[in-house]
C-alpha cells in the first residue's frame, strides 16, 4: 500500500473539543436519517500524533525478494 493511499477520500474536520482530525466517510448509517459513519484517520492532538508515529515505526515492511 502506498503511503498516500491512506489519505484518499479524507477531509480535515474540527472536532467539538477544538482539535482537528482527518476523517474518511464510510457511508450512510442504516436508519440514520442522513447521518453518516466516519472513521478518524489521523487525530491532530498530542495523543493522536504519538499514536501515528508509533504506528509508522512498528508497521511491518514487505518482504524483499
Amino acid at each position: 500500500m502506498r503511503p498516500w493511499g491512506l489519505f484518499r477520500g479524507c477531509r480535515l474536520a474540527r472536532m467539538s473539543d477544538g482539535h482537528y482530525c482527518l476523517l474518511r466517510d464510510l457511508g450512510p448509517v442504516k436508519g440514520g436519517r442522513g447521518m453518516r459513519h466516519r472513521e478518524v484517520v489521523v487525530d491532530f492532538s498530542q495523543r493522536g500524533i504519538v499514536e501515528l508515529f508509533r504506528w509508522l515505526i512498528h508497521r511491518k515492511k514487505p518482504p524483499v525478494t
